[in-house]
Parts: structure tokens; C-alpha cells; sequence
């Protein structure tokens, strides 16, 4: 499977395109050559040995292994075995494995489970992209899927044939994303979260001086976004001083890294759950969807590295206009934080940014080319909106949301919702600007941008960026986050991102000592050049990963200046938009689902032989107005509360608890339904029962089971006493 991703920082198109069969292994091939991999670091490589009972994977050196079989030969939860085996393949019992066949591979992703049972995923190939603070990032460029010997047992047609449409799925996410990894640095985590993490974690160079710096960090404010009041001011244009001895980064176990990543941009944390179970997570790689360009650059005679890094969230991610706004969970569809880094003779300058839906609960169904946004009229948007920025205000600071969506017209009422919020809420950390982009952009008077950015210069002077030195200490840190939103989140974003990260890209290059304060960067035709289209990359990359199509007003972006050419290029580009939602999200939704556990694979005979007796199953009708009806199954485990929804015809199986029912409400018009509410649905599920009998067992059951449980955790039997009544209607 191939890899995609922008011009600057990733491989050529053509390795973007998944070629042959479905498990077609690519550039991976056994008897390749292999005398030019002993001279790797030891994690940047692994051998894959498939034998007839088992996969293996052989470390760098032969210094150990792992053998997974799926030992009982049915796809069943616990199934997988996983052992790590200290020396050679042949300690494994391969006494006589041909070297030679091997597959060379260069990280492992997780393993996935599928009908007929589980399936491996791996790095085929890579490309270097360049250097984060001395730290080598690659792009993945290849992935495999292997399957995982086991004791096949027959499949109906049925299943054989979902098989298949399930292992594309797999095929289509993975070609469609753009995984960056690295064996030794965190890329989940921005300059100052890392030089926060090594403070607390006591994490130091054997140099005095880096010791001393991260001294001085861990004792300051737990918060990586607290204010450093003490250091020079950026505007002061003093440049670090210089030293004659750089602190070279400390290298990151890989144990350490899975450990320490931030679970937000993980993108492969649902198929590690067997490594995590059996103890050998370091020998996972953290994979980070998004866009990451490298650059070395000149200016003034003076050559630095210039940085761009966008992280895409995965916890609430999905087709555009099938994933929208916020979940009661406060996480936003399309989140992304990008960071600008700016490297000079070992000093470090980071600048962290946000971009996410609008933080309501709204959605944006129907036909059509552009449908109108509905506002959810729910108690849940309060909790939603105000979860989502408790948590960003943890994580970045104090917020200053720029809303860019049409202040008339069918973009009003979420932008209305919006700003509803923020006043009822009136949290002195969030600062709401208002800018109706198309209105003040139009006929193209992009120059118009110049009063936004006035109005929060000011307060990007205040938040300041995070600055540290040669020998690690810190001098700045970014005290609050500019947080941009459109509708999509991609092109209108984009444009004002790109706008804000100049300013803020002059003061680094001025505290930096590169560019003086009466120079601008415009003046500097290569390097204004590469800025644009490095953001242009950014746009097209974001959006292909949300729309499937690239970025529209990317002609501004790379030139500065708005055409004819590239307004025709937008209309086309929003045509290919329609024809994607119309014909492609469902699939590209549930490809995205599946790889990221939202849901998981049962074959029907292990679903319908399964008899536990504190188990209770439901068959109902599932009744959507976007789709057709589907037969389900809803089980609920009392004794352990979990709750799941298993669609019948697909295999799929759904798994929360009772604590995640949000709503239950019975409908008036038919005594067999029940409306539904699970936690991280927009809008609540209708199931039909076969009875009003069956329907009035699950809504005790539910209750009941939520009070079992309520009693268990205080210790109190609610239920005793003729008291389940009363205590169902109280849960």
C-alpha cells in the first residue's frame, strides 16, 4: 500500500497509488539485498520471517524476537499470542529459516482483527524528510498488511466476501493518509511540551549548563503554556547568546516514546491494543498523520532550518460533511495544531497554532453542493463547547478565536451557536473575534487580511513564542494560542494561519539575530517563495485529508494575489468536493472507523454461540433517515455494564457502556421504538423493537444494570428492598 502526502515533504505521486493485490508487499521483497542495513541504528529496522504457524520479527543484531500466532485459530479477542524471545530467529524455533526470505521492515503499526482472524500492519519503506533538534523524521511511503498464521476455519461467502471489502478499507486509510515517524524524537508533541516533559521527567544533557536549565524549567509552573515573565522580551531583538559547545538532543528510548506520546495525534493506538497487553510496546511506532516540510534556508548570509508541522487529531475525524463540530467529549472535528520552528545554530524557536470545528454540536447533511449547516438544539452543546476548551486551555493557554464563516446567510447560525457560547460562558481566557472573510475579501481585496492580524498582534506579542538555547535553556515560553476556524477548517484557515505565522515568523528571525527589525521578510524573494508554497502544501495536504481534494484559494497562498485561473481551478476543485461526499465518505468514514477501533469485526457464529447468562440480547431494527435499515443486535452485559450494537448483515460491532447512554426516550408514535443517544452521536439513534414488551425489558435492564453498578462502586445495595423500581427511574 502506498503512502501520500504534500510536494515539499513527501514522495513523488506515483508512490501514492496502491499497486497489485490486496496484500501486494511492494518494495519489501524477500532476498533484497541487505549489506547496506547493518550500518542503521537498531530500531530503524526489523526483519519479518513468515512461517508456517507464525509471523516473526527479528531485531537489528539478532538480539531478540517476537513470534505472534493466533494460537486458537479463531478471531476471538484474546485469541492472539504474542512472545519476546531474547537472541536470534533460531532461538524462535526456526532452525531452518532461509535469511534470504525475509521481508526488511522499518516499523511496526499494530495488528488488526478481521473476520477470518488477525492481520499485521508494518512500514514497508520510508523517506527521510529531514531533521527535528538533530532527531531523523521519515514519511511513510509503503505499508503491509501481512496475515497472521492461524488455524483458518471456513468462512461463508458472505463473510469471505465482507473479508474483502474490509481489507480494502484497510488498503484505501492507509493510502490515503500521511503517517510521519520517528525512531527517536516525540512528534506528538511541539518544542515546548518536549522541553516541559524532559524538565519534569528529569530528563538532562551531561553538560552543567543544559543540567542547570532543566532545573530552572521543572521549577517553574507545572503548565508547558505558563508565561516565562523573566525572559527578554521578543520585541527587544536581542539574539541568544552564542556558545562554543552545542548540547545535543537526549535520544529517546523507543518504549519511552509510546509511553510518553500524546494520544491525540496516535494514529495507530486502536491496533496496538495486543502489544500493550502483552508488555512489548517498544516495539511499536507511534505514527502522526499530517504534514511536516524541513528546509534549510538563507537569509542574510546566515543559514537556518525552517520547520512546518501540522498534527491531525484522530479522536473525532471522518469525512467532511459526515463529521462536523463537537462531540459531548469537547473534541472537535478536523483539530489540528500546527507548529513553526525556526533552528539556528542550535537555538530553537517554536510557535504552536490550532485549527478545529466550530465547537457546538451542529451538522451539515442533505444534497446538494454546499448544504445548509443545522444547528443541534441540545443541553449537550453547553457541555460540549465548554469541555473543549477546558482542554484546550490546559494544553495551550489562553485562546483567541478567530471565526472566519459568513456572518449572513447559511453559515449564521453555527457562527451565532459560536458566539452564544463564548458570552453565556464568559471565561475570562477566551478572546472571540468575528471576521467575515468572503465579505471582507471580496473582489479579491486580500489586503483586507491586514485588519484581523492588527487586531491580534497585540496579544501575539503577549503570548510570545517558545525560545531555547544552544545548551537547552529555556529563555521564552508561548503563553496562549490563536485558534482559526471556517466551516471546514481548510482554505479560509489556511489563508489566515499563513497570515499569522509571518508575524510571528519575523520576531523569531529578529530574536534569532537573522533579520533585522527594519527588514521584512517580503524583501526576500526565495525564501517569501518558499514560505507560500510551503503553507500552499500545507492547505492541499490538509484538505485532501478531510475532502479528498486539494485546497481552494492555494493561488493566493503561493502568490499573494488572487486570478482568474485560480478561481476556475476552485470551481473545479468544489465539484470534485461534491462528487467525493457524494460518492466516496461512506466509505472513506467507515475505512477511518475500522482503523481507528471505533468499531470491530464478529463473525455472526461467534456472536449467536455466545450464551453467558449475565448477558441479555435484543434483535431490532436500526432506522435511518440517510440510509437504509439495518437488523442489529443490541447486548447488554450486567454484570459489566458494556453495552454493544452488532449490525447484522456487516459484522460489525460497536461497544460502549451503559454509562455512555446519554438519552433514552420512548416515541409516542410507535410503542416498539426507542430513541437513543450514545456518547459521541450528534443526534440520537431510533431502534425498533419487536414488541413494546422488548422494548420496555431493555429500558429496565439498562437502568437496572447502571444501578447495580452505581451500587457497587458506594457499596449501597440500591436495589434491596423493593427498591429497583424507583431506583431504575432514579438512573
Amino acid at each position: 500500500v502506498g503512502g501520500g502526502g504534500g510536494s515539499f515533504a513527501s514522495p513523488p505521486a506515483a508512490a501514492a497509488t496502491p499497486t497489485g493485490d490486496l496484500l501486494d508487499m511492494g518494495g519489501g521483497d524477500p532476498g533484497e539485498s541487505r549489506d547496506y542495513l547493518h550500518s542503521f541504528n537498531p530500531k530503524s529496522y526489523m526483519l519479518l520471517h513468515r512461517l508456517e504457524e507464525s509471523l516473526v520479527i527479528e531485531s537489528t543484531g539478532g538480539n531478540s524476537c517476537l513470534v505472534l500466532c493466533d494460537a486458537i485459530g479463531r478471531a476471538q479477542q484474546n485469541s492472539l499470542n504474542i512472545d519476546k524471545i531474547k537472541g536470534d530467529i533460531r532461538n524462535a524455533g526456526a532452525h531452518h529459516v532461509d535469511q534470504d526470505s525475509a521481508y526488511v521492515i522499518f516499523g511496526i503499526l499494530g495488528v488488526i482483527r478481521l473476520l477470518s482472524g488477525r492481520y499485521l500492519l508494518v512500514i514497508l519503506d520510508r523517506e527521510k524528510v529531514g531533521q527535528v533538534e538533530g532527531h531523523d523524521v521519515y514519511f511513510v511511503t509503503k505499508t503491509g498488511i501481512f496475515p497472521i498464521p492461524r488455524q483458518v476455519s471456513y468462512l461463508p461467502d458472505d463473510e469471505s466476501k465482507l473479508e474483502r471489502t474490509y481489507l480494502n478499507m484497510l488498503n484505501t486509510m492507509l493510502s490515503n493518509s500521511g503517517f510521519y515517524f520517528s525512531y527517536t524524537l516525540d512528534l506528538t508533541a511541539n518544542a515546548q511540551s518536549r522541553a516541559a516533559q524532559q524538565a519534569s521527567e528529569n530528563i538532562v544533557d551531561t553538560s552543567t549548563a543544559a543540567a542547570a536549565a532543566a532545573s530552572s524549567s521543572s521549577s517553574s509552573s507545572p503548565s508547558p503554556y505558563t508565561s516565562f515573565t523573566s525572559a527578554p522580551s521578543p520585541s527587544s531583538g536581542n539574539s541568544p547568546s552564542p556558545s562554543t559547545a552545542s548540547a545535543s538532543p537526549a535520544p529517546e528510548a523507543a518504549s519511552d516514546l509510546w509511553a510518553r506520546a500524546d494520544r491525540r495525534f496516535v494514529w495507530n493506538t486502536a491496533i496496538a491494543k495486543d502489544f500493550e497487553r502483552h508488555g512489548v510496546t517498544d516495539w511499536l511506532t507511534p505514527a502522526v498523520d499530517g504534514y511536516i516540510y524541513i528546509g534549510s534556508c538563507m537569509l542574510n548570509a546566515m543559514q537556518f532550518t525552517y520547520s512546518l508541522i501540522s498534527r491531525r487529531e484522530c479522536l473525532r475525524t471522518g469525512a467532511r460533511y459526515l463529521t462536523r463540530g463537537a462531540d459531548v467529549y469537547g473534541n472537535v472535528a478536523n483539530f489540528v495544531e500546527t507548529e513553526q520552528i525556526v533552528s539556528y545554530d542550535g537555538n530553537v524557536c517554536s510557535w504552536v497554532e490550532t485549527r478545529g470545528s466550530i465547537p457546538v454540536i451542529w451538522q451539515q447533511l442533505g444534497k446538494g453542493l454546499k448544504p445548509k449547516p443545522v444547528v443541534r438544539e441540545t443541553h449537550f452543546t453547553r457541555i460540549a463547547f465548554r469541555r473543549h476548551f477546558e482542554k484546550q486551555t490546559a494544553l495551550y493557554g489562553p485562546q483567541i478565536l478567530v471565526n472566519l464563516i459568513d456572518q449572513t446567510g447559511g453559515e449564521k447560525d453555527v457562527g451565532d451557536a459560536y458566539e452564544t457560547q463564548v458570552r453565556l460562558w464568559g471565561n475570562s481566557n477566551l478572546r472571540y473575534i468575528a471576521f467575515d472573510f468572503h465579505e471582507q475579501c471580496r473582489n479579491n481585496k486580500y489586503e483586507n487580511l491586514s485588519l484581523l492580524t492588527a487586531q491580534v498582534e497585540e496579544q501575539l506579542d503577549t503570548f510570545s513564542f517558545f525560545l531555547k538555547d544552544r545548551l537547552g535553556n529555556v529563555l521564552l515560553r508561548q503563553g496562549g494560542c490563536v485558534r482559526t476556524n471556517c466551516i471546514d477548517c481548510l482554505d479560509r484557515t489556511n489563508v489566515v494561519q499563513s497570515e499569522f505565522a509571518r508575524v510571528v515568523l519575523k520576531r523569531q528571525l529578529c530574536m534569532l539575530g537573522i533579520l533585522p527589525q527594519d527588514q521584512e521578510i517580503r524583501y526576500h524573494q526565495s525564501f517569501e517563495s518558499l514560505l507560500k508554497n510551503v503553507w500552499a502544501d500545507n492547505a492541499d495536504t490538509m484538505s485532501k485529508r478531510y475532502t479528498g481534494v486539494g485546497a481552494l484559494k492555494t493561488d493566493f497562498t503561493r502568490t499573494g494575489k488572487r486570478s482568474a485561473k485560480g478561481a476556475v481551478a476552485d470551481g473545479i476543485k468544489s465539484a470534485q468536493r461534491f462528487m467525493q461526499s457524494t460518492l466516496r465518505d461512506d466509505f472513506k468514514q467507515a475505512s477511518m472507523d475500522l482503523f481507528l477501533g471505533k468499531f470491530h469485526l464478529e463473525r455472526k457464529s461467534i456472536v449467536e454461540n455466545d450464551k453467558r447468562a449475565d448477558k441479555k440480547w435484543f434483535r431490532v431494527k436500526a432506522v435511518s433517515s440517510d440510509s437504509e435499515d439495518k437488523m442489529m443486535l443490541l447486548e447488554v452485559c450486567m454484570s459489566s455494564g458494556a453495552i454493544s450494537r452488532y449490525a447484522i448483515a456487516d459484522c460489525i460491532r460497536k461497544e460502549s457502556h451503559v454509562r455512555d447512554v446519554k438519552l433514552i426516550s420512548r416515541v409516542a408514535s410507535n410503542y416498539n421504538a426507542l430513541s437513543l443517544l450514545f456518547a459521541g452521536q450528534i443526534q440520537p439513534k431510533l431502534f425498533v423493537f419487536a414488541t413494546p414488551e422488548k422494548r420496555e425489558e431493555f429500558v429496565n435492564v439498562v437502568a437496572d444494570t447502571r444501578v447495580r453498578l452505581l451500587s457497587k462502586a458506594h457499596g449501597v445495595d440500591l436495589l434491596a428492598g423493593g427498591q429497583a423500581s424507583a431506583a431504575a427511574e432514579t438512573a
